[in-house]
């Protein structure tokens, strides 16, 4: 990919997309792909904010059917189909373990109601899709076969559902997929390019200003529409758009013994859920754990406390302490929330 500031600037644009997060270069790619006339524009390096710091996990939808959430249920299986459909050598299936029996589990009898429903509303979900990574039927599994894939759960465990997510095997690799598939098909693409506004012609909205944060160069991009991908940053033209804020926080832990090739639901607190999913290289990757946060700030770096709070969090859900010298990286970004979901 070529940083070239000169076809941004004073070019006409059908499509200016802020914000060079997944959702930005991915509206930047199918609007290219469509064949119109588009350019990407990313404050920072593309995937660099919330994108570059998940879980890398693409869920199927099963959490969705105890809110009777179908329609989000059947877009999250949609989604899941994409991914494993354009980048399969980047998304592969992963087997989800959510363990029964004990203190807060799910029950057996709910599982088992669960597992055939979400089968049957996602009947589609290998359509298109390369037959190496297809996405199984859920089953139950009993509690020596449970334990032979994750020996280090609670022992009163009985057994586990086994569903099927998918995982990101690189998500910044994935985002800059994205960005060259953008590329590729026509987009003109740019990072370290800060939109500063909104321009405007006969009243109406008619592209972007914005600046090179590498020279101070200032940069007019004309287009006939604007899409603010900008995520917690979205309030950069001008009007408040992005709503409250949540910090969304994972760690990564270099623990061996909870090392698979199998991710596993946890219960938290309430009625959170916590997922352990394979990293690679011995470690997992564990949360998610939100907490409310303030205005968005040039980068997010979570505390020391707050990493702490989030630690004693997990930690009970794993049923054994959790130190700050187990974790190798914390994965932390922004996400615009409804008031009072970040608790």
């Amino acid at each position: 990919m070529r940083r070239d500031l000169s076809a941004l600037d004073g070019r006409p644009f059908d499509l200016v997309v802020v914000g060079g997060g997944i959702h930005g270069a991915a509206v930047a790619r199918d609007a290219a792909l469509r064949g119109l006339a588009v350019s990407l524009l990313e404050r920072d390096d593309f995937g660099a904010g919330t994108s570059g710091n998940s879980l890398g996990i693409v869920h199927g939808g099963l959490r969705d059917l105890k809110a009777a959430d179908v329609a989000r249920l059947r877009l999250m299986a949609a989604e899941r189909r994409a991914w494993l459909t354009i980048a399969p050598h980047l998304v592969r299936p992963l087997p989800v373990l959510v363990p029964f029996g004990g203190r807060r589990r799910p029950g057996r009898a709910a599982l088992a109601a669960a597992l055939p429903l979400h089968d049957l509303l996602t009947a589609d979900r290998n359509r298109g899709v390369a037959a190496d990574r297809h996405v199984p039927r859920g089953r139950l599994l009993g509690r020596a076969e449970t334990l032979g894939r994750a020996p280090w759960l609670a022992p009163d465990v009985e057994g586990a559902a086994l569903v099927h997510d998918a995982r990101m095997l690189d998500p910044d690799r994935l985002t800059l997929a994205v960005v060259r598939g953008a590329v590729e098909a026509g987009a003109v693409v740019a990072n370290r390019v800060e939109a500063t506004g909104l321009r405007l012609a006969r009243g109406r909205v008619a592209g972007v200003t914005a600046r090179d944060r590498l020279s101070g160069r200032d940069l007019d991009v004309r287009a006939r529409v604007v899409v603010n991908a900008a995520g917690p940053w979205a309030d950069w033209a001008g009007v408040r758009v992005a709503g409250p804020l949540a910090l969304a926080m994972n760690v990564v832990l270099r623990r061996p013994g909870l090392a698979g090739e199998t991710a596993v639901a946890l219960p938290g607190d309430g009625t959170r859920l916590y997922f352990l999913a394979p990293w690679g290289d011995g470690a997992v990757s564990l949360g998610t754990g939100y907490w409310p946060h303030g205005p968005a700030p040039a980068s997010v770096a979570p505390d020391a406390e707050t990493v702490r709070s989030l630690l004693a969090q997990l930690g009970r859900s794993l049923g054994e302490p959790l130190a700050e010298d187990d974790v190798t990286r914390v994965l932390a970004g922004l996400l615009p929330c409804r008031p009072g979901t970040a608790e």
